[in-house]
Protein backbone atom coordinates (compact mmCIF):
# COMPACT_ATOMS: atom_id res chain seq x y z
CA UNK A 1 0.00 0.00 0.00
CA UNK A 2 1.15 3.54 -0.68
CA UNK A 3 2.00 5.51 2.47
CA UNK A 4 -0.71 8.00 3.42
CA UNK A 5 1.89 10.60 4.45
CA UNK A 6 4.73 10.18 1.95
CA UNK A 7 6.50 13.29 3.23
CA UNK A 8 7.23 11.39 6.48
CA UNK A 9 8.60 8.22 4.93
CA UNK A 10 12.12 8.89 6.21
CA UNK A 11 13.07 8.31 9.83
CA UNK A 12 14.88 11.67 10.00
CA UNK A 13 11.81 13.60 8.83
CA UNK A 14 9.64 11.89 11.44
CA UNK A 15 12.23 12.54 14.14
CA UNK A 16 12.30 16.29 13.40
CA UNK A 17 8.55 16.51 14.09
CA UNK A 18 9.21 15.62 17.74
CA UNK A 19 11.30 18.78 18.22
CA UNK A 20 8.13 20.68 19.15
CA UNK A 21 6.92 18.01 21.62
CA UNK A 22 7.43 19.29 25.16
CA UNK A 23 5.47 16.55 26.89
CA UNK A 24 7.64 14.17 28.89
CA UNK A 25 7.12 10.60 27.76
CA UNK A 26 8.66 7.29 28.79
CA UNK A 27 8.80 6.26 25.12
CA UNK A 28 11.98 7.23 23.34
CA UNK A 29 11.39 9.39 20.26
CA UNK A 30 13.69 7.14 18.24
CA UNK A 31 11.53 4.13 19.12
CA UNK A 32 8.39 6.01 18.17
CA UNK A 33 9.90 7.03 14.82
CA UNK A 34 11.17 3.51 14.15
CA UNK A 35 7.59 2.33 14.67
CA UNK A 36 6.50 4.76 11.94
CA UNK A 37 5.13 7.63 14.01
CA UNK A 38 5.50 11.37 13.52
CA UNK A 39 4.35 14.05 15.95
CA UNK A 40 1.22 16.10 15.17
CA UNK A 41 0.50 17.50 18.62
CA UNK A 42 0.42 21.04 19.90
CA UNK A 43 3.58 20.66 21.96
CA UNK A 44 1.70 19.85 25.17
CA UNK A 45 0.19 16.51 24.20
CA UNK A 46 1.55 13.24 22.81
CA UNK A 47 -0.54 12.92 19.67
CA UNK A 48 1.05 11.24 16.66
CA UNK A 49 0.26 9.49 13.39
CA UNK A 50 1.76 6.65 11.41
CA UNK A 51 3.19 7.85 8.10
CA UNK A 52 1.94 4.71 6.35
CA UNK A 53 -1.54 3.89 7.65
CA UNK A 54 -2.37 7.27 9.24
CA UNK A 55 -3.37 5.58 12.52
CA UNK A 56 -3.37 8.17 15.27
CA UNK A 57 -2.31 7.43 18.84
CA UNK A 58 -2.29 9.64 21.92
CA UNK A 59 -2.41 9.43 25.71
CA UNK A 60 0.51 7.02 25.86
CA UNK A 61 0.92 5.15 29.13
CA UNK A 62 4.36 4.60 30.61
CA UNK A 63 4.48 0.90 29.76
CA UNK A 64 3.18 1.24 26.17
CA UNK A 65 5.64 -0.08 23.61
CA UNK A 66 5.44 1.73 20.23
CA UNK A 67 5.53 -1.29 17.91
CA UNK A 68 3.04 -3.23 20.02
CA UNK A 69 0.59 -0.34 20.24
CA UNK A 70 0.93 0.33 16.52
CA UNK A 71 0.20 -3.31 15.71
CA UNK A 72 -2.69 -3.47 18.19
CA UNK A 73 -4.45 -0.37 16.82
CA UNK A 74 -3.60 -0.90 13.15
CA UNK A 75 -3.07 -4.62 12.47
CA UNK A 76 -3.26 -4.16 8.70
CA UNK A 77 -0.61 -1.42 8.48
CA UNK A 78 1.77 -2.42 5.69
CA UNK A 79 4.72 -0.83 7.49
CA UNK A 80 4.16 -2.82 10.69
CA UNK A 81 3.62 -6.05 8.75
CA UNK A 82 6.75 -5.45 6.67
CA UNK A 83 8.98 -4.54 9.63
CA UNK A 84 7.63 -6.83 12.35
CA UNK A 85 5.79 -9.63 10.55
CA UNK A 86 2.38 -11.21 10.80
CA UNK A 87 3.19 -13.28 13.90
CA UNK A 88 4.14 -10.17 15.88
CA UNK A 89 0.91 -8.45 14.83
CA UNK A 90 -1.17 -11.49 15.76
CA UNK A 91 0.49 -11.66 19.19
CA UNK A 92 -0.02 -7.93 19.76
CA UNK A 93 -3.68 -8.23 18.79
CA UNK A 94 -4.36 -11.40 20.74
CA UNK A 95 -7.65 -11.08 22.57
CA UNK A 96 -6.31 -13.16 25.43
CA UNK A 97 -3.21 -11.80 27.11
CA UNK A 98 -1.84 -14.52 29.37
CA UNK A 99 0.29 -12.03 31.29
CA UNK A 100 -2.92 -10.34 32.46
CA UNK A 101 -4.15 -13.50 34.17
CA UNK A 102 -3.32 -14.86 37.56
CA UNK A 103 -1.34 -17.96 36.61
CA UNK A 104 -2.99 -19.96 39.40
CA UNK A 105 -6.46 -19.20 38.04
CA UNK A 106 -5.77 -19.76 34.33
CA UNK A 107 -5.33 -23.57 34.48
CA UNK A 108 -8.53 -23.90 36.53
CA UNK A 109 -10.50 -21.85 33.99
CA UNK A 110 -9.23 -24.03 31.20
CA UNK A 111 -9.81 -27.22 33.18
CA UNK A 112 -13.38 -26.10 33.81
CA UNK A 113 -13.81 -25.50 30.03
CA UNK A 114 -14.80 -21.91 30.59
CA UNK A 115 -12.22 -20.90 28.02
CA UNK A 116 -12.07 -23.98 25.82
CA UNK A 117 -12.17 -22.08 22.53
CA UNK A 118 -9.04 -20.06 23.33
CA UNK A 119 -6.45 -22.82 23.26
CA UNK A 120 -5.56 -25.82 21.13
CA UNK A 121 -6.33 -29.17 22.74
CA UNK A 122 -2.71 -29.99 23.63
CA UNK A 123 -2.31 -26.76 25.61
CA UNK A 124 -5.59 -27.32 27.45
CA UNK A 125 -4.51 -30.86 28.29
CA UNK A 126 -1.11 -29.72 29.60
CA UNK A 127 -2.60 -26.95 31.73
CA UNK A 128 -5.35 -29.22 33.02
CA UNK A 129 -2.76 -31.83 34.06
CA UNK A 130 -0.71 -29.11 35.79
CA UNK A 131 -3.79 -27.91 37.65
CA UNK A 132 -4.80 -31.42 38.71
CA UNK A 133 -1.27 -32.32 39.86
CA UNK A 134 -1.23 -29.19 42.04
CA UNK A 135 -4.43 -30.43 43.74
CA UNK A 136 -2.82 -33.65 44.96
Amino acid sequence: TTPKHKEFTSFETRLKTFDKCQKKMKQDTHSLCEAGFFYIGDGQNDQMLCFCCSQGLKDWEDNDEPWTEHARWSPTCSYVLLCKGKTFVEEACGALKIENFNHEVLPKLIADYKMDSCYPEEIKLTLTKAYLSDKK
